[in-house]
């Protein structure tokens, strides 16, 4: 249960900053000339998008500009957690 809440409460930051650096960490393997970085900063996009998603379901609303540009712009506008939830 207490995990549960956990997740709840933090979730959503501990997956976007993760992702930022796994992001960061990947990018350096590449410059470093290990091929594994690009698997590494793919986890760390998807972790990063996740963050953005969960925050999102939780606020009815975005984190950040570019979160919500790629949420409603892009192929993932089906998976917009804030899809519908305007009445204008």
């Amino acid at each position: 249960m207490a995990v549960m809440v956990v997740i709840w409460l933090f979730g959503d930051t501990i997956a976007r900053w993760s992702g930022v650096l796994l992001i960061a960490a990947g990018v350096g393997y590449m410059i470093g000339g290990l091929a594994r970085g690009a698997v590494v900063a793919a986890i760390g996009l998807i972790l990063w998008l996740a963050g953005h998603w969960f925050f999102a379901y939780k606020h009815h609303g975005c984190k950040s500009a570019l979160g919500q540009r790629l949420f409603n712009t892009s192929r993932l506008q089906r998976l917009d957690p804030t899809r519908g939830w305007a009445t204008s």
